[in-house]
């Protein structure tokens, strides 16, 4: 969150490539990343979404570095925050389709 307010691109795009596997370039949340996470217990996938999500004020790292003036760094941050969530709920509603 504070690298997105600070407008630290290069800290925001570590965090994803770090703990997302998702490539700089690509639109798109790694697909191992996804079913890793949505098959381990809460409180591992919740510390990503912590990442990502909203902070105490309800405010995502896109909207922090939106309200910065940090456009392009928002508009980047938001495409990867959608991709994450996505593919973490298809993969919930995957795993318990059978249920």
């Amino acid at each position: 969150h504070k690298a997105a307010q600070r407008g630290k691109e290069n800290v925001c795009k570590w965090v994803f490539t770090t703990f997302f596997n998702v490539p700089s370039l690509n639109g798109n949340c790694d697909r191992e990343f996804i079913e890793t996470s949505a098959k381990r217990d809460w409180d591992y996938t919740s510390f990503f979404i912590s990442l990502i999500g909203p902070d105490d004020d309800k405010c995502c790292p896109s909207d922090l570095a939106g309200m910065e003036g940090h456009n392009d760094l928002a508009h980047w941050l938001a495409g990867k925050e959608q991709s994450v969530v996505r593919g973490l709920y298809h993969e919930w509603q995957q795993l318990h389709s059978d249920d």
